[in-house]
């Protein structure tokens, strides 16, 4: 079966916006608060854990996996890095049981692709099902791009994609999906050939693929579309302030939710720094109570007083609360704050889906006031002398520029459709996963915030300070009598006063006066002599 050559006229519309659609949508969501700082949130490692987010409320879609990238450096060709698409129609069966939904294939498949499949199979998909909320790519990255956790990172994503991709019944059985779990489909769709895809794919339907128009023509229609908006002469519709409601729906949504992304971003980057003050305010109190339990060790007493016990008290405490904030920081980055960037990313699709309907509503409009001006020429022909042989060539015009019209009607009434059933679904989807976000976020906090109060609560802290602790006076008495000399059965006081300095040749020999004296820098030590055995 032929692709439809009537579809030419709309589908030129979309090669400007469709080409940059996701770097779009990537670079408006992977920004930091502040473009000229780095993001200081820490990066998640995707080798140990995942983000929870789901491709579905209820459905996992598990027969549908990204597994196994594989990196290759060939020369010319550079550095890529191939991903396993596999379909397991088992697993499938197994969770729709219960569903009279159709397989997605009648059998399995593993295919590899790079990230470039990938994008193209976006573009063919914004392209063949205009009006589609279309879930977005992971981000690309500016380096690193090859690492272990990079790769990882890029394979979550590519996944969670591919099942969103399957579970969407707008897009579940489109030709163009299911090409791409073959290989040979796949080549021939990215050459723009067509195909059967009872034969190839095993579908009931034929896969379309896009004509490709000229750059020119492509400018040319875009003049048209703009004439036609700066004229204000668009086509109105009784489901136009439907649609503008859900604009206005879709961009209040999409501004409340930055705002509470932007505060939850600060709320985890100031985690990560109170974990490392905790940290630091533990490493302080640690030293106050050594001071104490130094002297105790010097003076052979027990232990410190109670304020130095008070104080490693507080640096045992500090220490587990680090622990904690630091382990609280990465819940909320991986539970709360990712989930956050991708309902974002999924309400920017949604907005991008009803710029569908508006394109499609601007070429509509574009094409009736085409029909007016040949109407007005051809009749101006008819009644001017001399021109009758335009007549023909006008009226041969007139007539494709109404089944341009024809045309233009009925895409801008499918994709209307189709935007009221995806953006339905949407509302569903995404509202039940925000919800399910914001619960979660709740939960975690009064699990962090009973775990903050069994750290405090879990030490003594209500200890009087001891009357009875260290004594300097006492400590002084104690390194008094460590001090006596003890010799010829009675004891010997250490002088109290020092001796005034001896002649320089006295101490030069050792001897004065029967003590002995001992040089050391200039200065003079002086020490009874020893007792006679």
């Amino acid at each position: 079966m032929a692709p439809n050559s009537n579809m030419s006229t709309d589908l030129r519309t979309e090669e400007v916006i469709d080409q940059t659609a996701i770097d779009m949508n990537n670079r408006s969501h992977s920004l930091s608060v502040s473009d000229s700082e780095p993001n200081p949130v820490s990066v998640v490692d995707y080798t140990s854990y995942s983000p929870q987010i789901k491709p579905h409320p209820t459905k996992s879609v598990s027969y549908i996996t990204v597994s196994d990238p594989v990196t290759f450096n060939e020369g010319l060709k550079g550095k890529y890095t191939l991903y396993r698409v596999a379909y397991d129609p088992e697993l499938e069966k197994n969770e729709s049981e219960h569903s009279a939904e159709e397989p997605f294939l009648s059998h399995p498949s593993s295919t590899q692709h790079r990230y470039s499949s990938f994008v193209t199979l976006y573009n063919l998909l914004a392209k063949e099902k205009p009006g589609t909320v279309l879930p977005p790519l992971p981000d690309k990255f500016l380096k690193d791009r090859f690492s272990a956790t990079s790769c990882e990172e890029r394979r979550w994503g590519l996944e969670l994609f591919m099942r969103r991709l399957t579970i969407n019944p707008e897009l579940r059985t489109c030709g163009v999906l299911k090409s791409f779990f073959d290989d040979a489909s796949w080549r021939r769709v990215k050459k723009g050939e067509e195909f059967d895809s009872e034969a190839d794919v095993e579908e009931e339907e034929v896969v379309h693929t896009i004509p490709k128009t000229s750059k020119k023509s492509t400018i040319k229609k875009w003049i048209k579309d703009k004439k036609t908006c700066l004229s204000g002469t668009l086509h109105r519709s009784p489901l136009d302030p439907l649609f503008d409601e859900m604009d206005h729906y879709v961009t209040a949504l999409e501004n409340g939710l930055r705002r509470v992304e932007m505060q939850a971003e600060y709320m985890v980057k100031s985690l990560a720094q109170e974990a490392t003050i905790s940290m630091e305010f533990g490493l302080s109190c640690d030293a106050v109570a050594h001071v104490d339990d130094f002297i105790g060790n010097r003076l052979n007493q027990d232990t410190g007083s109670t304020v130095g016990q008070t104080f490693h008290t507080t640096s045992q405490t500090a220490d587990a609360l680090s622990a904690l904030q630091q382990k609280h920081h990465q819940t909320l980055l991986v539970d709360f704050l990712l989930p956050l960037r991708d309902h974002l990313k999924m309400i920017h699709a949604a907005k991008l889906a009803l710029t569908k309907r508006s394109n499609r509503r601007i070429t509509y409009s574009t094409a009736l006031s085409n029909v007016d001006n040949k109407k007005g020429a051809l009749h101006k022909y008819r009644i001017t002398q001399g021109m009758e042989s335009k007549v023909m060539g006008a009226e041969s015009s007139l007539s494709k520029a109404e089944l341009e019209v024809e045309n233009a009607k009925r895409n801008y009434d499918d994709v209307s459709e189709r935007v009221l059933r995806e953006f339905d679904r949407f509302r569903y989807e995404n509202g039940t996963m925000m919800h399910a976000t914001m619960v979660e976020f709740g939960r975690v906090q009064m699990e962090y915030s009973a775990k903050v109060a069994r750290i405090w609560s879990s030490k003594e802290f209500d200890k009087e300070i001891s009357s009875s602790g260290r004594c300097y006076v006492d400590a002084a008495k104690v390194l008094m009598d460590a001090n006596r000399v003890v010799g010829g059965g009675h004891i010997v006081d250490m002088p109290m006063q020092s001796p005034p300095p001896v002649p320089a040749e006295t101490a030069v020999s050792g001897l004065a006066n029967g003590m002995e004296t001992l040089g050391i820098q200039g200065a003079v030590r002086y020490r009874d002599s020893l007792p006679e055995m």
